[in-house]
């Protein structure tokens, strides 16, 4: 069956479109139906294969709302009618017109020039399958009324005859049949590319690990793939126009489908099983035309979690600790605490801010394992540790090729290893301008280029943020960039420094202690307030040490003020003269922004150039004393 056919009503027609459309070379079938079988025809040849229709009249109009095909309708205009009025004013002065031409314009003026030379019957509210049975009563009436001449379409001129009328049919030329014909091969070009992209879509549909299906904005199943049938039990035939209810509940889909709410990760029972439901509304001018949605097992996700995690623990892009690991029951720690926790529960930036040693790292690691995301990777960048053009690289990517040393497969930069999870960049204060506006990009565009590459590549990572400088400052000075700072201080959150959380040192002493001793051993209270008293410059890595120091101390007894000096002050007998000062709450050393370039050299000198010792003098990490020791002189004032 050809692609295009051309339904008449008018047996002749069909050899007089046949040659036209043979001469020009045009495959499009012809087929003469009677107009009571006139739906049953088209039917027919829509299933073995046509795409197109052509027809006229009624019988066009009445098609296009039965069948799912393109309709080409031959529309007149009152001009048309002039020929064959004047061949019956030929015969009589007297005559009628049958048809559907209501709708011409310019037909009531045409009717109105006529006067009573013109009965015009219209056949409005008559279909396909009664059309010859009301033709046949408006032909009694017709000679009933003394009328012998009849005007109509294929169907009218048969029956006038059959009855003894003289009929003219109201024709069809070569011009029309040729115009009708190249608006068929239009609409079958758009008919074949909407087909191919059906087709596409269903190839996506069944290419991929979940169950989809779409419907319309009634609900009924406008495409499903393999799997979403084998989920919800939907036969292999006979599926369409049928309603998803019919074979699962999704209670919120209707807000999709009459709002436009997207549905998200909803779980929802099919028979025994348990399903994960996501939809998405589909939109065409603005107004929600349908969803798609997406089905999945909800042990088969798991499983997919289980594999992910695993993946990652491998690859070591995984966050080790969660809140639980956060030792301190001070006020100001179990607000921290609160405050994290409704962070991890959004999928924002976060920045993290305080001194070094507060626990910045802990914290990330904390909110990535308490959001959604802790299945998929942690990747944590100290952006301090690396020159600009290696942090770049380390960020971006590259591809083969980029640069002298790059590798041969090229590698993937942090945002490509944390996609779907989660980015930790620290010391965030430290990346230069360049890398800043970059990086700023990549955030808000969520796509990321390796170097020497022009290929884009979409991520989808949150960004956690820490600097332990302050960053207002950082722009006032021009180093930093504001409008990177307004990205990532979506959810600020301080952390404030272990000299103000009271009995917190205590606690986490204690605990450091028990990993080093294997016991738990006591203190004086003496030695408590000196523990309490001391203002901790490098915090919690301080404390570390001072903890160290006591286990390698610890004789079996408890440990006074005197032990607990020598573990705060190695190697000297109180703080030592520049670095700290005496104040009634007792002795204190300076907070690492207090430490300026001038001292940390003063201090490496005094310990022969060790920086390891020089750090721990300071009570601040070598990270900090090299960034110190890196700055202009003069920079940093002191307090």
């Amino acid at each position: 069956m050809q692609e295009i056919v051309w339904l008449t009503t008018h047996k002749p027609n069909v050899e007089f479109l046949t040659g036209v459309f043979a001469e020009n070379q045009l495959e499009i079938g012809v087929l003469y139906s009677p107009l009571n079988d006139f739906f049953e025809a088209a039917t027919s040849v829509i299933a073995e294969g046509t795409k197109v229709l052509i027809s006229r009249g009624g019988a066009a109009t009445e098609l296009k709302k039965r069948v799912t095909v393109p309709v080409v309708d031959l529309k007149r205009t009152y001009i048309d009618f002039f020929g064959m009025i004047e061949k019956a004013y030929a015969l009589t002065d007297r005559f009628a017109l049958i048809g559907w031409y209501g709708d011409v314009r310019g037909f009531d003026r045409f009717r109105e020039a006529l006067g009573d030379s013109l009965r015009y019957f219209e056949l409005v509210g008559s279909d396909l399958g009664n059309d010859e049975a009301r033709i046949d009563e408006i032909l009694e009436e017709v000679r009933r009324d003394g009328i012998r001449l009849v005007i109509g379409g294929g169907a009218v001129y048969r029956r006038a005859q059959e009855m003894g009328l003289q009929g003219i049919y109201t024709g069809l030329d070569r011009e029309e049949a040729l115009e009708a014909a190249e608006e068929a091969r239009y609409l079958l070009r758009i008919a074949r590319e909407q087909e191919y992209r059906y087709e596409a879509v269903s190839s996506i549909f069944n290419c991929v690990n979940d169950g989809i299906v779409s419907v319309d904005r009634q609900g009924y199943l406008t495409n499903i793939n393999t799997l979403a049938r084998q989920l919800l039990g939907v036969p292999a035939e006979g599926w369409r126009r049928r309603r998803l209810s019919e074979f699962i509940t999704v209670p919120k889909l209707e807000r999709t489908l009459e709002e436009g709410v997207e549905l998200t990760n909803q779980i929802v029972l099919s028979g025994e099983s348990r399903l994960v439901v996501s939809a998405q509304a589909i939109r065409l001018g603005g107004q929600s035309m349908g969803a798609v949605a997406t089905l999945q097992r909800v042990d088969s996700i798991q499983k997919m979690e289980n594999k992910i995690r695993a993946s990652s623990i491998e690859k070591g892009l995984y966050a080790k600790k969660n809140f639980d690991d956060i030792v301190g029951g001070s006020e100001a720690m179990r607000r921290l605490k609160q405050k994290a926790m409704r962070f991890a529960a959004t999928d924002s930036t976060v920045l993290i801010t305080g001194e070094s040693g507060t626990g910045k790292e802990l914290f990330a690691q904390g909110i990535h394992n308490h959001s959604a995301r802790h299945a998929a990777p942690f990747v944590a960048l100290n952006c301090a540790t690396l020159p600009e053009s290696l942090l770049e690289s380390e960020l971006f990517g590259y591809v083969k090729g980029a640069f002298t040393g790059a590798r041969n497969e090229g590698k993937p930069g942090v945002f490509e290893l944390a996609h779907r999870g989660t980015l930790f960049l620290d010391e965030i204060s430290e990346i230069s301008p360049s890398v800043q506006a970059r990086l700023l990009r990549v955030i808000q565009e969520k796509e990321v280029t390796r170097i020497g590459d022009d290929r884009v590549i979409s991520v989808d990572v949150r960004i956690l943020a820490a600097s332990n400088k302050n960053l207002k400052e950082e722009i006032e000075r021009g180093s930093f960039r504001s409008d990177l700072y307004y990205r990532l201080c979506v959810l600020p959150l301080h952390l404030c420094p272990l000299r103000e959380r009271g009995d917190d040192v205590a606690e986490i002493l204690r605990v450091l202690l028990r990993r080093g001793t294997h016991t738990q051993p006591a203190f004086t209270e003496g030695a408590l307030r000196l523990l309490r008293e001391y203002r901790w410059p490098g915090n919690v890595r301080e404390l570390s040490n001072v903890a160290e120091r006591l286990s390698l101390l610890y004789d079996g007894g408890s440990f006074d003020e005197a032990v607990v000096l020598e573990a705060l002050y190695p190697g000297s007998e109180g703080p030592e003269q520049g670095t700290a000062g005496e104040t009634a709450g007792g002795p204190r050393y300076r907070s690492s922004r207090e430490i300026d370039r001038e001292t940390a050299l003063e201090a490496l000198q005094k310990h022969h150039g060790s920086h390891a010792e020089t750090a721990r003098a300071l009570g601040i990490s070598t990270t900090t004393l090299w960034r110190r020791l890196r700055e202009p002189a003069g920079r940093r004032k002191t307090t």
